[in-house]
């Protein structure tokens, strides 16, 4: 299901999106399906991108300039039909690498950049669960040192959020594992939000 476009990036692995108007038969997207923590792809070309939503932002034009407008007013009444001078929710996204045609996933920084105007998808469980999985089996996060410097305060957060949403799919052996790591997370943020 489609929830946003492509409309930027910060950096190589750091895209924005805007939200989609939610259809007024179904209502969808709801505000669950672009929320923190929510895993989503972006295909492009033959590649199929995976990433997070690990941030959001509300857009209104109406209070973002700086001076007067410096546009005729119907030049501004055609801008808005088009819809792109409206205000909404714009969300940040890190690409955490892609699913492999032949079903496996890659968790490297992907080679090629996501072009603009690209559709944004909430990932299903299945694919959510192939994509943390190893050739063994084995619960994957290799994109975890990404997660932790590219999300800054919200790193710790968003890692605990990931953490709680895989472990289920997952044996004892690897939700110990997952356990000790969110575990160390939380004690990390305990640290750093101590005073001394």
């Amino acid at each position: 299901m489609k929830i946003a476009v492509i409309i930027g990036s910060n950096s190589h692995i750091d895209y924005v999106a805007r939200v989609v108007e939610p259809d007024r038969d179904t209502g969808l997207p709801t505000p669950d399906d672009h929320g923190f923590g929510r895993f989503v792809s972006v295909v492009s070309g033959d590649e199929r991108f995976v990433g997070v939503i690990y941030d959001s932002r509300l857009f209104n034009p109406e209070f973002s300039g700086f001076g007067p407008r410096l546009d005729p007013k119907p030049a501004l009444d055609d801008f808005d039909a088009r819809g792109k001078g409206r205000s909404g929710i714009l969300i940040g996204i890190i690409v955490l690498g892609r699913l492999l045609s032949d079903g496996g996933a890659d968790h490297a920084v992907p080679a090629r950049t996501i072009p603009v105007g690209r559709d944004v998808a909430v990932l299903d469980a299945d694919s959510v669960r192939r994509f943390h999985t190893d050739d063994a089996g084995r619960a994957n996060i290799s994109y975890f040192s990404r997660i932790m410097s590219h999300s800054g305060q919200l790193a710790v957060p968003l890692m605990e959020t990931i953490v709680a949403k895989i472990s289920p799919g997952f044996d004892d052996d690897a939700k110990e594992r997952l356990n000790v790591l969110l575990n160390s997370l939380k004690w990390q943020r305990t640290m750093t939000e101590a005073r001394f």
